[in-house]
């Protein structure tokens, strides 16, 4: 059967409204030479996610790893919860400035080892 009930409550405090405005977070990418340099990203809202600059910035004589905060690689997964300058890795380009990988070629049955090398 169906079921109804009417309940009355009271609210022993005011409804309050944040008066603060939001703070807005910015993220910031610090190429170190490197070009073009992405603008700043502005979030408004909490939770916001950096969207990863395209293309890749380029620098003479130079690989670009990524975009780091200290010595940790960025996950542009993460929500930004704080400011944030995200600078690029740089390693200087040598004669073997590729990836490798041994063996290149692998058993059709598999259950071989291999080895990725970075440059």
């Amino acid at each position: 059967q169906p079921f109804t009930r009417s309940l009355k409550y009271t609210v022993d405090q005011p409804l309050t409204r944040d008066v603060k405005p939001r703070s807005t977070l910015t993220v910031h990418f610090d190429t170190g030479g490197g070009k073009p340099e992405p603008a700043d990203q502005n979030f408004a809202t909490p939770n916001g996610r950096v969207k990863r600059p395209s293309p890749d910035p380029a620098r003479e004589g130079f690989l670009f790893d990524g975009w780091f905060i200290g010595q940790i690689a960025y996950d542009f997964s993460k929500p930004v919860d704080k400011n944030l300058t995200l600078t690029a890795k740089w390693t200087l380009k040598s004669r073997n400035s590729t990836w490798s990988i041994s063996p290149d070629k692998g058993s059709q049955l598999g259950g071989e080892s291999t080895t990725i090398t970075p440059p």
